[in-house]
């Protein structure tokens, strides 16, 4: 049988896997959107940001749903789901054309 210093690190290794899961979770959630809505400035803070994912669920709450992701918002030039290299190739994909045609 454990003692209990034994089951009392185990608790607590158990209890900062747990927070390091947690924290790990959220950061690249918020990574995700903000690399998606092409926000730089956010993805700094982000990974600048100390552990325990506040910040992070603070830009994915609070941040990221007021945004919207790179071509859609009005200024952008292009329908929903158009790139902006697309739209800088003047609506040309060149991942569909055969290699001889690019």
């Amino acid at each position: 049988m454990p003692s209990a210093d034994e089951q009392s690190l185990a608790l607590a290794w158990a209890i900062v896997l747990a927070v390091v899961a947690w924290s790990y979770l959220w950061k690249c959630l918020a990574f995700w959107k903000a690399a998606r809505r092409e926000q730089i400035g956010w993805y700094v803070v982000i990974a600048l940001a100390p552990p325990f994912g506040l910040v992070e669920m603070l830009y994915v709450f609070l941040v990221a749903p007021r945004v919207p992701e790179a071509g859609e918002g009005p200024l952008s030039g292009g329908g929903a789901g158009e790139s902006t290299s697309r739209r800088l190739r003047g609506g040309v994909n060149l991942w569909n054309k055969p290699a001889s045609e690019r």
